[in-house]
């Protein structure tokens, strides 16, 4: 989840262009290297500079980071209203919404919003593909998946996506070439070792799923997914090595 959002923050940035003092303090706190810092850093630019929105945006994404949705929400929402057209904004909440709260209906008002402010962005095709996921349309995921890696084919959160895509139709060997592809792309994808031990272990490959999903925490040891996928295949909850 921490590199997920950590991901977002990266892809904003580079949709923030501004060249101000406050657009500035803006990347430096999306920078920071924790989402309490984040917070803090934003809050301190947001003293001096209230009407930027991006600094709102960058303070939500610490929010969700930290599991405050309720903060993370008002300081998007905030966002939005001084700029109606802040794309940063739209995708932040999107996220916050898919990841966060599972309001995927939400989710995807905030995604077809910042596909239509810049249709290029294959990041917010990813994430709509989330909130499709999310409310069972795989059809519509699957599509936005593929725009996605159309527009991007280093995109690896796109292909980690599109396997559970094809999970959901049943498609189970695609969904393994999806998250073959993912860990490719970024060997310390979490979720694609997840939804790669998942599809494992549907398929009745105990051994393999085990081993994914003990990838999985040692990338990030406190995923309950994985621990208990593991306790349930009589494994130990526990990365390699572990205690």
């Amino acid at each position: 989840m921490r590199a997920l959002w950590f991901a977002v923050a990266l892809l904003c940035l580079a949709l923030a262009p501004k060249p101000s003092v406050a657009a500035t303090a803006a990347q430096m706190c999306a920078q920071d290297t924790d989402f309490s810092a984040v917070v803090t850093d934003c809050t301190q630019a947001i003293n001096q500079y209230a009407k930027d929105e991006f600094l709102y945006s960058m303070r939500c994404w610490g929010y969700a980071g930290l599991g405050n949705f309720t903060a993370a929400l008002a300081d998007c929402n905030q966002a939005i209203a001084l700029n109606p057209k802040d794309e940063v904004a739209y995708r932040i909440r999107c996220n916050t919404y898919n990841i966060g709260l599972g309001n995927h209906s939400a989710a995807l008002a905030d995604c077809d919003q910042a596909i239509a402010l810049n249709p290029k962005d294959d990041a917010a095709y990813d994430d709509r593909c989330t909130s499709y996921n999310g409310l069972g349309n795989y059809t519509a995921a699957l599509a936005d998946c593929n725009q996605a890696i159309t527009l991007n084919p280093t995109n690896a959160n796109a292909y980690a996506n599109r396997c559970v895509v094809h999970w959901g139709l049943g498609n189970y060997a695609a969904g393994l070439s999806d998250c073959n592809q993912a860990i490719t792309l970024n060997p310390k994808n979490a979720s694609a070792y997840e939804d790669r031990g998942s599809i494992y272990e549907k398929q009745g490959q105990n051994a393999a799923a085990i081993a994914d999903y003990q990838k999985v925490l040692t990338i990030n040891p406190s995923s309950q997914y994985a621990q208990n996928a593991l306790k349930r295949l009589g494994a130990s909850p526990t990365a390699p090595g572990g205690g």
